[in-house]
């Protein structure tokens, strides 16, 4: 009933919670685990000279402390260990209470993955959202830009936008119709290659007055391509 009720209380510890104690026995060290069911043939003793069992290879060197290494099972744990000497009896124990890394990091690893989870979601209801919000703006824009453009090419005049020093930057249909020239050629030229030589002076004052937020209205002569 005693033994029942340990190995209850380790359970409640944890999965892979285990207190052990082992002595030398020659050459090997011969392990008493409060979990026997661990025990295949063979595995309850180990060289002294083993990579394995740290904590308890430790303990029986009479040290005592805590450390993070293999344990007699190749398994990655966490224990604290201790050197018992009963003087009475002559017995040397190493005793070593442990627990698995993988129950250790467990918790951690679920709580990330949560994290990462709900990070997603959020993420992707964001990227909804957004798409949700910015294409009535986008079709709103695309519609304003269709009416521009059927505006801007469907006047029979010739409209040119050009900038405060005087490049071109875009023009309609009609504007290169009358100029002769193609659309790439126009917008490699400025306002100054289409103004007849007697209208040269007008350009400084138009372009002062329209700097400091003012409108011009004039009447100018262009220069066709074939002159």
């Amino acid at each position: 009933d005693q033994s029942k009720g340990l190995l209850t209380l380790l359970d409640e510890l944890g999965e892979t919670v285990e207190i052990v104690f082992a002595k030398r026995d020659g050459d090997n060290i011969l392990f008493l685990s409060t979990r026997p069911d661990d025990y295949s043939e063979g595995t309850n003793s180990l060289p002294t000279d083993s990579q394995l069992a740290e904590p308890m290879r430790r303990a029986l060197m009479g040290e005592s402390g805590w450390v993070v290494g293999l344990d007699y099972r190749e398994k990655t744990v966490l224990a604290a260990f201790e050197y018992i000497d009963i003087d009475f009896a002559d017995i040397q124990l190493g005793l070593v209470a442990k627990i698995e890394m993988r129950e250790i990091r467990q918790p951690f690893i679920d709580a990330g993955l949560v994290a990462g989870a709900i990070s997603l979601v959020l993420v992707l209801g964001g990227a909804v959202l957004f798409v949700a919000i910015s294409n009535p703006l986008l079709r709103n824009l695309e519609e304003s830009e269709r009416r521009y453009k059927e505006l801007f090419e469907g006047v029979d005049d010739a409209v040119i936008v050009y900038s405060l020093d005087g490049r071109f930057l875009d023009c309609n249909l009609q504007a290169l119709k009358k100029l002769g020239y193609s659309r790439a050629e126009f917008l490699q030229m400025s306002v100054i290659q289409i103004l007849r030589s007697d209208n040269d002076s007008l350009t400084a004052s138009v372009v002062m007055k329209m700097q400091y937020g003012g409108h011009v209205m004039l009447e100018t002569v262009h220069v066709a391509k074939d002159g």
